[in-house]
């Protein structure tokens, strides 16, 4: 009889072990299934949303390996998704199907300021947004985000191209893997990426330029903002590898302490500093992100037009302007 009773008590021990089990499977299958995100609204299936890089960006073969090459302009994707929990905060999940990029190239997304890579190994790394959701219904969402391009290894010859899923929408909680259920997802398809040794020429006149302004009336300059003084130049560049297609210019000086925009003047007048710009009238800055320019090269050769003057900053006095601007050029 104490025989029995053993056995009755080893049954009711394997019964609850089962059960518990069981209440464990069932808790993640509902965390997977918090949240529903759709396109346009939380109906069945994905809602793509698509972006290609660069149809043909050429970096130097000197690129440093593991160096971000490309960043996409601003994307912002917009939806609905369905809570059907309490609160949730929206997830960019990276890379949720453990793809890969190939060997040569790898891809990340950068959101409220920290930069995610994602993993070919891993489906699905977690960057959380600040979008939360109170509590369970339909909730609208808009976020935006920029995607980089990062040279993983050397690029062969002929280049190499981009494929991949690279970001579903989902709770933090678990990424929804559940078939026939709404996602979100954001393809980076389409572009490609190859390497140039080559480099282009700077023009003679462009070398190491004086500009020098003339002078003026300080009556000319009445109110903060005004400029006077204009003069145009231009940075040239030739004799280009037949292999590239752009040249960007990056400037870099001392910035003014009342407007940033414009160049310092280390001169004996007061109120008064360089405005760098464009012959279309866009402002040059000393610092990022408003100092680069990016010129198309045609027939082997690019041509930057430049306006140089000076420009009211403050309450001006008398004097003399003198700043000086660098200009660092790469190739693409």
């Amino acid at each position: 009889m104490h025989a029995n009773c053993t056995a009755i008590s080893g049954a009711f021990l394997r019964y609850r072990h089962a059960a518990l089990a069981l209440s464990i499977a069932l808790f993640s299958v509902q965390a997977q299934a918090a949240l529903y995100c759709g396109g346009t609204n939380a109906s069945t299936g994905f809602s793509w949303f698509e972006s290609s890089p660069p149809a043909d960006l050429v970096i130097p073969a000197t690129t440093p390996n593991n160096r971000i090459i490309w960043e996409s302009p601003p994307i912002t994707i917009s939806g609905v998704c369905w809570n059907a929990r309490g609160h949730e905060r929206l997830t960019l999940w990276i890379n949720p199907d453990a793809s890969s990029a190939g060997p040569h190239l790898s891809l990340g997304v950068r959101y409220g300021g920290r930069l995610v890579t994602y993993n070919e190994y891993r489906r699905g790394t977690p960057l959380e947004t600040n979008v939360t959701f109170g509590g369970r219904g339909f909730h609208p969402f808009s976020i935006s985000f920029t995607y980089v391009l990062i040279k993983r290894t050397d690029i062969p010859a002929h280049g190499a191209w981009v494929h991949l899923p690279l970001i579903q929408l989902d709770t933090y909680d678990a990424l929804n893997n559940m078939p026939g259920t709404p996602r979100v997802r954001f393809l980076v398809t389409g572009g490609s990426v190859r390497t140039s040794s080559g480099t282009c020429q700077l023009s003679v006149g462009s070398r190491a330029t004086t500009i020098m302004l003339p002078v003026v009336r300080s009556s000319t300059m009445a109110q903060t903002g005004s400029t006077a003084g204009r003069v145009p130049f231009a940075l040239k560049v030739e004799n280009c590898n037949a292999s590239l297609r752009l040249a960007r210019f990056s400037f870099a000086g001392t910035a003014s302490t009342s407007d940033a925009r414009y160049f310092g003047n280390i001169g004996t007048a007061n109120g008064v500093d360089l405005r760098l710009s464009t012959d279309t009238g866009a402002v040059i800055s000393p610092l990022a992100p408003g100092n680069v320019i990016d010129v198309a090269l045609a027939e082997q050769q690019g041509n930057l037009p430049l306006v140089a003057e000076y420009v009211r900053t403050a309450e001006m006095t008398p004097g003399t302007l003198r700043t000086q601007a660098t200009v660092s050029i790469s190739y693409h």
